[in-house]
């Protein structure tokens, strides 16, 4: 009996009638990556459509016939770790959602990919040619217009809006005949943030010239702006000067300024604050916390409804509360099991 890795994948693409940990075989390159918690890339169902997944588990075990192999891990390592992948199972259980679903409800969205199939005309294939290999296909005369059209390669979405949900079905019967050929790429849903910036095209002076007589005051103001800061973001040239985009984008199209995109990266501030002082409770913030201080104590499951209309202070219960645990040693989860 020969043996093999095997992973469990809650594949993305299974509806909740079908749901449960899919097996799938992991080739000899993946071995190192393909490991509980990363997201991989998967072919699914009968037309084998590249669908995303996240490993659920892996065992050795028999490399049974027909176990599909992993295409790709996303993951340069785990986004779950065991805990995350016993409640993504709990939420399915309890909540009627796929494993998938529940995976997804857990993560931040930012790390999230999408799948993009792109199809071309195989290497060599003319149209007369792919008529040819393509005769008995139903449907395939709108989609191989539609392909050849844009140049010989488009995107399965591209296809599917020209010529119907169907496109996808005829694309892989035209892939078994050689006519066409599929790429698969994953790229994140939410990336960093870009903002558009802008600098002078030409010189100072030359930029100064252009715009001396029959350009607008705020124009000018931009020009001079630009000479003597530089590169900017275009927002910030047009909170400062009064000039609006559109007269950027002409400016753009005269041969003034030109624009460029710059990532802005999507980080926290991390600058080291002073703890704050010590919180003082009013009477009745004093009553509120003292209630659920002493059902903390009790070690049984308590219920407690903080009630107050926006601003007399329940955020700053809640704080004091906190405090309180964290200086009996307890987690950050300890109160709200047992009181909220």
């Amino acid at each position: 009996m020969e043996t093999a890795e095997i992973v469990k994948i809650a594949v993305s693409a299974a509806p909740y009638s079908i749901d449960k940990p899919y097996d799938y075989l992991v080739p000899p390159e993946l071995l190192e990556t393909a490991v509980p918690g990363v997201r991989v890339t998967v072919p699914f169902g009968r037309g084998n459509r590249t669908s995303e997944g996240i490993i659920l588990a892996r065992t050795p075990g028999e490399k049974m016939q027909g176990l599909k192999p992993l295409l790709s891990v996303l993951d340069r390592g785990p986004v779950l770790d065991g805990d995350g992948i016993a409640l993504a199972l709990w939420l399915r259980q309890r909540y009627f959602c796929t494993l998938f679903e529940a995976v997804k409800a857990i993560l931040p969205a930012g790390l999230w990919y999408q799948i993009r199939e792109v199809w071309h005309v195989a290497e060599g294939m003319d149209r007369c040619a792919a008529d040819g290999a393509a005769t008995g296909i139903r449907r395939a005369a709108p989609v191989l217009d539609a392909l050849f059209a844009a140049g010989g390669s488009a995107e399965l979405s591209v296809l599917e809006e020209a010529c119907g949900r169907e496109a996808g079905t005829v694309l892989r019967a035209l892939q078994k005949a050689g006519v066409t050929v599929c790429e698969t790429a994953a790229r994140r849903r939410i990336g960093d943030k870009s903002r558009r910036m802008v600098e002078l095209a030409v010189s100072a002076e030359e930029a100064a010239s252009l715009t001396e007589k029959r350009s607008s005051p705020q124009r000018r103001e931009a020009v001079r702006l630009l000479a003597a800061e530089g590169r900017m973001s275009a927002a910030e040239v047009c909170y400062f000067t009064g000039v609006s985009m559109a007269a950027l984008r002409g400016m753009e199209k005269a041969g003034i300024v030109a624009f460029s995109a710059e990532e802005e990266l999507r980080l926290p501030d991390l600058t080291a604050v002073e703890p704050s002082g010590p919180i003082v409770l009013n009477e009745e913030q004093e009553a509120a916390f003292q209630s659920i201080r002493t059902l903390t104590k009790t070690g049984k499951p308590e219920a407690v409804l903080l009630q107050g209309v926006t601003g007399s202070g329940k955020t700053q219960v809640y704080l004091r509360l906190v405090q309180e645990i964290l200086s009996r040693g307890g987690g950050p989860w300890s109160w709200c099991r047992r009181s909220c």
